[in-house]
Formats: C-alpha cells, sequence, structure tokens
C-alpha cells in the first residue's frame, strides 16, 4: 500500500471512503483513502483534519458545512456533509465526528448494505470493493438515507424562491418530507439493480 506523507491533503473526485488507522504519530492518527480506480493508499494526518481542510479547500468551513445540513435538512446528529457543489460531493459519518473510530463515506459510490454478525456491516461500492464497519447495520443505513435526504433537498431547495432580493431561497419553509426522498432511493435501487442484472447478462453471452 502507498504511503503519502503530505499531510496537506485534500479529498478529491474519486476518494470513496477514508478510515482511521494507526500511523507514526500514534493510534488512528493515519487516514487510509480507498478511491474508485481501486488505489488504496495512507495519508499521515487524521482522519476528520483532512474532511475539515477539504471543506475548507472546496471553499467553506466545515462548520459552515454541518449548518447547512442542519438548516436544510434538520439533521444535527452525524451530520452528512456536501463537501462541494462543483461536482455534488455528499459524504456521512459513521460515528460522531468526535469519535476517533469515525470513518467518512462518499454516498454516490455506495452499491450495497450487508447486516454481518456482531453487529457490523459490510459496504459494496461501485468498484465492487467492500469494507466491513464495526457498526450495526440499521445505523449506518440511517446515516446513509439521511445523506440520500440531505441531497434531494439540496437539489430541491434551489426551486424554493421568495420576493426577497436579500434572501431569493427560503429554507425556513417546511416543503418536503422523507418519502419523497426515500421513492428517489428506491429508484436509484432500482437502477442500480437493474445494471447489476444487464451485466451478468452481458457476463453470459461472453461466456457462451
Amino acid at each position: 500500500m502507498n504511503h503519502k506523507f503530505n499531510s496537506a491533503y485534500a479529498i478529491c473526485k474519486g476518494d470513496m471512503f477514508l478510515r482511521p488507522v494507526d500511523g507514526p504519530d500514534g493510534i488512528l492518527m493515519s487516514t487510509e483513502v480507498f478511491r474508485y480506480d481501486g488505489e488504496q493508499f495512507v495519508v499521515h494526518d487524521r482522519t476528520q483534519r483532512i474532511m475539515e481542510r477539504s471543506c475548507r479547500h472546496y471553499g467553506e468551513t466545515y462548520a459552515g458545512r454541518k449548518g447547512q445540513a442542519k438548516r436544510i435538512a434538520s439533521i444535527s446528529n452525524k451530520t452528512p456533509i456536501l463537501l462541494t457543489p462543483i461536482y455534488q460531493t455528499y459524504f456521512f459519518p459513521t460515528h460522531s465526528d468526535r469519535v476517533p473510530e469515525n470513518c467518512w463515506i462518499n454516498m454516490h459510490y455506495v452499491v450495497k448494505l450487508k447486516s454481518m454478525k456482531g453487529s457490523r456491516c459490510k459496504v459494496t461500492f461501485a468498484n465492487e470493493q467492500s469494507i466491513i464497519l464495526n457498526v450495526s447495520h440499521h445505523s449506518i443505513k440511517h446515516q446513509f438515507l439521511n445523506c440520500i435526504y440531505f441531497a434531494y433537498l439540496m437539489g430541491r431547495s434551489n426551486q424554493v424562491q421568495t420576493h426577497n432580493p436579500e434572501k431569493p431561497i427560503d429554507y425556513s419553509q417546511e416543503r418536503f418530507n422523507i418519502f419523497e426522498a426515500l421513492s428517489q432511493y428506491a429508484l436509484l435501487e432500482k437502477a442500480k439493480k437493474e445494471m447489476s442484472e444487464k451485466k451478468d447478462n452481458d457476463s453470459h453471452f461472453l461466456n457462451l
């Protein structure tokens, strides 16, 4: 596995998963990064510091990003983060951000969540890589759905206009509900299933 000694790392497009690992500075003081292209490497910096630096890199503070999720989706516990609106990158945490074991998962690459024995959860990504978390399936699924809900509201919020030129978007309105977001999640799951079936069929024909 490659090691990056540059402590100024910022999350970039293609990063799927970040988790704390032991490093030269101590227990859980480095970060393992999983990328969609299959590359894995370790950055010798704390995972939470990388997330905070990445938010600043894309033009906002971490506190500002958390506040955005709380304001728009009323999520204040284990808050998902819109890292950058440039290419709509959403991450959700596995624990509280105050916990050293907290990992960050890129919502867009999650394909499947599977319950495992011992209150663990297996996460499979779009490139068929998978990781096992020491967190219950129920908890991870809840965090994932919260992130989808937040992303959905962000997509819809720009459509809610006011007549106040100093506040063109009204974030205070109770305008959406969780059932709309879950319907979007169901459509997403259906599309993923169809893609998987198509891939299996293509593989079958190639083997004939």
